[in-house]
């Protein structure tokens, strides 16, 4: 589907990532995974993480490239040894829940109204992100949020870590908003 929409997979991934020997994949590869999910250049993820196979691929052959300017050696040591301590199996529970539609069950059973978010919501995203497509976040965030401010930013997908004084100054700037709006 994503193919048609945007001429690359998105979600090939999401294969490695439920299956119940991902973990063990991962951890036995820190380097090849923190530059797998750490690109130097956003659009990498159109060849290494987005196709059926190509993360899988990508950490079997223990393939590793240069790490983006934004996050240093040390933090990606820093990284890879949280990693190795607390293992990949909680992160990727995520990605397994959706695949096997754990939930499916209990959002069905939620009310139409309670799905709705009728507060001040700030979406922040980003125009390289080539997974996580922002054309697509606001789309599908607009649909259950009434009271939505869009804000997209000029990086990859780690908005935090490659942008994090524009991303604090953001957040800063719409709680302030919101507080002086429930004031007046």
């Amino acid at each position: 589907m994503t193919e048609q929409a945007f001429g690359y997979s998105t979600f090939g991934y999401w294969k490695l990532f439920a299956t119940d020997e991902a973990a063990k994949l991962l951890e036995s590869h820190p380097e090849s995974v923190t530059s797998l999910v750490y690109p130097a250049e956003p659009e990498a993820w159109k060849s290494t993480l987005g196709p059926v196979g190509a993360a899988e691929a990508w950490v079997r052959s223990n393939q590793t490239s240069p790490l983006p300017a934004w996050l240093s050696a040390e933090e990606a040591t820093t990284h890879q040894e949280i990693m190795s301590k607390k293992g990949y199996t909680g992160p990727l529970n995520w990605y397994k829940s959706a695949i096997r539609g754990i939930d499916v069950a209990h959002n069905a059973s939620v009310s139409e109204e309670r799905k709705h978010i009728n507060l001040p919501t700030l979406l922040v995203v980003s125009d390289r992100d080539y997974i996580t497509r922002a054309d697509l976040q606001k789309d599908r965030t607009a649909k259950w949020v009434k009271q939505l401010r869009v804000e997209e930013l000029s990086c990859g997908h780690w908005v935090p870590l490659e942008l994090p004084d524009k991303l604090n100054q953001l957040l800063e700037g719409f709680a302030n908003d919101v507080a002086v709006n429930a004031d007046g």
